[in-house]
């Protein structure tokens, strides 16, 4: 299985390129990976940004998708909740998880090059156009929506994906944005099971 958000993460963290960030970019960036390492098809799985551009995978390279597993992806920029990019307009890197910095400090000492990242993810995010319905009607591989009831993703936004893609099924997960799958920055409880509930019915939907 493939998983974008931190493999695109930790790629950004080692090189850089002169070019702005799209997610229709990222989608040829994971097919060009996979043709280097001569994987065929396979299981996307990606959450947050990554979700939206296993999207973008599953719409332009139908051939090299098996399943796909979206989580808190985005399509259309009223998806949201209120607020989320006029907050972004004035966003720095000083808002940015504490986490996350360290993360890719671990990886790239370099703080200019974090501070890019930030601004290019930023820019990213506020020049977001709207996918049209008909990319989603056209996604032919099975899919599981994954959203928390309490994400930055609306779950009518994914309620509306699931009706589009035709073989699409949701799950709405008590939690916030990342919560349910424990990524680092999340407000997860250290008691909390629910990234076993998560990998568990990830496992049973590729698995049948």
């Amino acid at each position: 299985m493939a998983i974008y958000r931190w493999c695109l993460f930790t790629a950004a963290a080692l090189t850089d390129r002169d070019i702005g960030e799209s997610f229709d970019q990222d989608a040829d960036d994971v097919a060009g990976l996979l043709a280097h390492l001569g994987i065929g098809k396979a299981n996307f799985l990606g959450f947050s940004n990554g979700g939206s551009t296993t999207l973008y995978i599953a719409k332009k390279y139908p051939q090299l998708v098996n399943k796909i597993v979206a989580a808190s992806p985005l399509y259309k920029r009223d998806g949201v909740i209120a607020g989320m990019f006029d907050g972004l307009q004035q966003a720095t890197l000083a808002d940015m998880p504490e986490a996350l910095k360290t993360g890719f400090l671990a990886v790239n000492p370099d703080k200019e090059k974090l501070q890019t990242m930030f601004n290019k993810d930023r820019e990213r995010m506020l020049g977001f156009t709207d996918m049209p319905d008909s990319d989603l009607e056209a996604i032919t591989a099975p899919a599981l929506l994954i959203v928390a009831d309490r994400d930055v993703i609306t779950v009518e936004h994914l309620v509306k994906m699931c009706s589009l893609i035709p073989n699409a099924r949701l799950v709405v997960l008590p939690g916030t944005h990342g919560s349910y799958l424990g990524t680092v920055e999340s407000d997860l409880l250290q008691s909390s099971r629910m990234p076993e509930i998560s990998a568990i019915l990830i496992k049973e939907f590729l698995e049948i």
